[in-house]
């Protein structure tokens, strides 16, 4: 978050929740956490490609979530 988004006190209040949360967690939870945040944004790519090609098959769809990921492209 950058600093002129913290200057907002709801939202210094939800980092320091956040910031708990994540010191409380041991390796492996923040593990789990972060690959379930991994399958998320993998199938929220392949869900947008869907909607915006309509025509591609499963394999184009997965092809291009796959050099999205890989590429960090949009």
């Amino acid at each position: 978050m950058s600093d002129s988004t913290l200057d907002q006190p709801h939202l210094q209040e939800a980092e320091a929740v956040r910031r708990r949360i994540l010191r409380d967690m041991s390796v492996a939870q923040r593990i789990d956490a972060a690959m379930d945040m991994f399958w998320v944004a993998r199938e929220q790519k392949a869900s947008a490609l869907r909607r915006h090609n309509p025509g591609w098959s499963e394999e184009q769809v997965r092809r291009a979530v796959h050099e999205a990921i890989l590429y960090a492209r949009d």
